[in-house]
């Protein structure tokens, strides 16, 4: 019996959808399901050793930018040498709509969309009418529809679809232990140590791609709220993007430098949520962010924008949703109440975890009923 072949389609290595599929990857039990992965960027070795070790491949196209022709020509060239059950496609609206008429053309039998947004960076002339149209081509041309949560999926698939049982819900699944797990207090002084950051000191954290949507601009109003108090606190930004250099800038003219250390992207994540205290997201939109999972499996009090689906409250008493409307005050007086949250202990947390299917063996699990569904 031949494998069953799906192709992943995402925008790059780096972000939380590649996260995802890395971890969708490694919850997949069964050797007869292969999973390749096409993005418009490089990845990092863990990333490709993972894929290999599932007996998956690896593909890089040029972006749109580069030019369209070229574009189309690798992405054809990997549909036709590859004879592919589906096609599972991690880019949405206007965008994915050529993943998916390509996919068409070839002959795909099973187009598989993901949601993983509930708004655009950028919002154009006649943006709702763009919206709109893009959910009428998007459930078209879709033979299943996937979301990370229930916000996503309306934004993505309209609500008539979005709020049908049509939308499988497939949540930002983790590796639990490596979360969970105890961190050496020796490990942590190291990490410490290399940030020049004191053990005494209030670690705050961030894991982000930069740009408009992950809201770094009122990060450095908390920033600069918590300074005006006289805090001894440092905030650590994990990640990189479009907007790295312009906030870098904007902490050196605010002569905010000594609270603030840029990590850049890293494979270490897991170990770098065990130094930080509490953890904090005020994005403006999101699909469901893995990274506050993360954070909930690794016991740490975690600040959310009220914008973000309620969805990703494992309900162990971690989180709480504040608003994002010029309220930096209240931010830093949540962020100083960190002492005062009870951390659940390490069986509680696995046991929500699994309880809310947000485990890799669930996912992986899920989603091979699902392929081999219509065999």
């Amino acid at each position: 019996m031949r494998n069953i072949k799906v192709l992943h389609i995402i925008p790059g290595y780096g972000g939380g959808i590649s996260s995802y599929v890395k971890n969708l990857i490694s919850g997949i039990s069964r050797k007869d399901v292969q999973i390749d992965v096409v993005a418009f960027s490089d990845y990092d070795q863990s990333f490709k050793e993972i894929v290999s070790l599932s007996g998956g491949k690896t593909f890089t196209i040029p972006s749109i930018h580069s030019g369209f022709f070229r574009m189309f020509k690798a992405y054809r060239t990997i549909l036709r040498e590859n004879q592919y059950d589906a096609v599972h496609c991690h880019i949405s609206g206007y965008k994915g709509l050529f993943f998916m008429i390509v996919a068409k053309i070839h002959r795909i039998p099973r187009i598989f969309v993901h949601a993983h947004r509930t708004s655009d960076e950028r919002k154009k002339l006649f943006y709702h009418l763009q919206v709109k149209l893009s959910q009428l081509m998007t459930t078209c041309l879709a033979t299943n529809y996937f979301t990370c949560s229930h916000m996503a999926a309306e934004f993505i698939f309209g609500k008539n679809i979005g709020n049908s049982d049509q939308v499988i819900k497939m949540p930002n699944s983790i590796d639990v232990h490596k979360f969970v797990k105890k961190l050496p207090q020796t490990t942590k002084l190291k990490y410490l140590e290399e940030l020049n950051i004191n053990n005494n000191t209030l670690k705050i954290g961030n894991v982000g791609r930069f740009n408009l949507q992950k809201n770094h601009k009122f990060m450095i109003k908390i920033i600069k709220e918590l300074k005006t108090r006289q805090i001894n606190f440092t905030w650590i930004f994990i990640g990189e993007g479009a907007l790295e250099q312009e906030i870098k800038n904007e902490v050196k003219n605010l002569n905010l430098e000594e609270h603030v250390r840029f990590l850049g992207r890293r494979e270490d994540v897991s170990n770098l949520f065990h130094i930080f205290d509490v953890f904090v997201l005020p994005s403006l939109f999101e699909g469901l962010p893995t990274v506050a999972i993360e954070s909930q499996a690794t016991g740490i009090p975690t600040l959310l924008a009220d914008t973000i689906t309620p969805e990703v409250d494992m309900e162990m008493g971690l989180v709480n949703y504040l608003p994002i409307q010029d309220n930096v005050k209240q931010w830093g007086d949540c962020i100083l109440n960190y002492k005062h949250v009870i951390i659940p202990s390490d069986e509680k947390r696995i046991k929500n975890l699994e309880k809310n299917g947000f485990t890799l063996n669930r996912l992986g699990n899920r989603y091979e009923k699902i392929i081999l569904s219509n065999r």
